[in-house]
């Protein structure tokens, strides 16, 4: 009896070691995330723009509630908004608006593109008023609402902008080049114009757009960053160097040695400043990380994080050489920093105590990049502001499922909610999703990956949330205020899975339209009613 049983017992023994190979991190994780039991529900979801190309670039609350979205549109229209206000000329000419019209890639270099400011209200029910610069005049790459109010938008400009401002009679500051003026005179500018809260035109200050070399390595349109630290008063970065803005006055606070502005600490008096350049080990090229805190006061560097020997990081004794830089920061009301660093592979520095190369750090949900091959990978950060130390964080990826190695992630967006952090951004194949995600996608048919929203606790040790978002497309930026999350892209209106729920506008317009997605963090007694 016992030697039949034993082709079963061989059959169940095999079927066991396929089925255990099979399962692999991408199964495990699916399994191990819980989720927040309901606790995010979506309260609006809609796409807006009118028969031609609109994306939204970008987005805000107000001190009382309100949305403020930032967007750049390919006209010659956008949707009815009253009031609509317009700045600048319009100077519109049909041409083609996709750069690749296979990928539907739209051209961000088309001549008659401009951007806008659309006003919502808390609930996102009702737009309130609308901004709109001239056809071909100037667009939108960044977007800031301080703590007073006051808006800064920032971006390319024609001269035409210029013009127009200096016939309407609107304050213009200017920073001329430190180095002199350039040989050639500038065809295109960089702006950065602060509004008021109710959306009217304050001052406008003007660089040449060799101000802001740095930005592109970091995934953003050519702009000047700021960040406002009282009333009419900002830090913004330009020529790599600080500059405070305050009323219709510009003074130099020192230089800094690269990168971009990511964000500011005003009670510590602190700018911080990050990004990564390009070095060699002599091995091999190698982008180094770094992040800079620089006193706002006096314009000193106070500390600086990563920024070690190339050829020390490329030695035997180290070789930590994936390509590795500082995307996104904000600071907690704690004051510790949250970091969202990149790396193309999993020896990465930021494996490694930001002042210390010999001491590993361990993160929380995700902790190992093992099997990776080349790709783009996220490090979510906690520093302590004072230490400089690792708190907690987490490696954030996809994962094959039948290959079980990891797979590309990006971050676009970064928010603090209820001390939970939120990120925004697109994945390959492989995504992390939880149960309650809003939108059930099935590996074995669907694409599991895309745009998406993801909140984790703040140890970055549980995956509170997580939820593919089909159909957008990117930058995926966003912004928090009290429970509520606005989440905002472009979309195609391909996907017939895109999240819309009591929609300002339920389908698409015209070929693409911006598309802005709020939601709200329920008690637990709501999400169960």
């Amino acid at each position: 009896m016992g030697y039949r049983c034993l082709p079963l017992l061989t059959l169940l023994f095999v079927v066991a070691l396929v089925t255990a190979q099979k399962e692999t991190r991408f199964h495990r994780y699916m399994q191990r995330v819980k989720g927040s039991q309901g606790a995010w529900q979506i309260v609006r979801a809609t796409f807006w723009g009118g028969t031609s190309a609109e994306v939204f670039s970008d987005v805000a609350f107000l001190p009382d509630g309100r949305l403020v979205v930032a967007g750049n549109g390919w006209g010659p229209n956008l949707p009815s908004v009253t009031p609509t206000f317009v700045i600048g000329n319009d100077q519109w000419r049909e041409a083609p608006i996709y750069r690749d019209i296979k990928r539907k890639t739209l051209d961000d270099a088309h001549p008659s593109r401009a951007g806008f400011l659309l006003w919502l209200t808390p609930d996102a029910s009702c737009p309130l008023r609308l901004v709109r610069f001239g056809w071909g005049s100037a667009v939108i790459g960044w977007l800031h609402v301080s703590v007073d109010g006051t808006l800064y938008v920032s971006g390319r400009c024609a001269p035409n902008f210029i013009q127009w401002l200096s016939a309407n009679r609107v304050p213009i500051v200017q920073i001329p080049p430190p180095d002199g003026a350039p040989k050639t005179e500038p065809t295109s500018f960089l702006y950065l114009a602060r509004f008021s809260q109710e959306g009217q035109l304050d001052t406008v200050l003007v660089t040449t757009q060799q101000a802001s070399a740095d930005e592109k390595r970091v995934g953003r349109e050519m702009c000047l960053r700021c960040f406002g630290i009282a009333q009419k008063e900002a830090i913004l970065l330009a020529y790599r160097r600080l500059y405070r803005w305050q009323g219709n006055q510009v003074t130099e606070i020192g230089k800094v040695p690269d990168g971009v502005l990511l964000g500011l600490d005003v009670k510590r008096r602190l700018a911080f400043v990050g990004g990564d350049r390009n070095t060699h080990t002599g091995r091999e090229p190698w982008r180094q990380p770094f992040l800079y805190a620089i006193n706002i006061d006096n314009g000193q560097v106070v500390w600086r994080l990563w920024g070690w020997d190339p050829k020390e990081v490329g030695s035997d004794r180290y070789r930590l050489v994936s390509d590795s830089s500082v995307r996104l920061l904000t600071v907690t009301p704690e004051g510790d920093l949250v970091v969202v660093g990149w790396s193309d592979g999993g020896n990465s520095v930021f494996t490694r105590e930001p002042t210390n190369l010999d001491k590993p750090v361990k993160y929380g949900f995700i902790d190992s990049l093992w099997g990776a091959k080349v790709g783009s990978f996220a490090w979510l950060m906690r520093l302590n502001s004072e230490t400089k130390q690792f708190q907690s964080g987490t490696i954030w990826c996809a994962f094959l499922a039948t290959q079980d190695r990891p797979n590309s992630v990006g971050v676009d967006g970064l928010a603090l909610i209820k001390e939970q952090v939120a990120i925004t951004g697109g994945s390959a194949w492989g995504l992390i999703t939880t149960p309650d995600a809003w939108v059930k996608l099935d590996p074995a048919t669907d694409y599991i990956g895309g745009s998406y929203v993801a909140i984790f606790s703040p140890d970055f040790r549980d995956l509170l949330f997580c939820s593919p978002l089909p159909g957008l497309r990117g930058p995926i930026r966003c912004a928090a205020f009290d429970n509520r999350l606005v989440v905002v892209g472009h979309s195609f209106g391909e996907d017939p899975k895109t999240p819309i729920k009591d929609a300002l506008q339920p389908s698409i317009g015209g070929e693409a339209d911006g598309y802005l997605l709020l939601a709200k963090m329920q008690t637990l007694r709501e999400s169960k009613e």
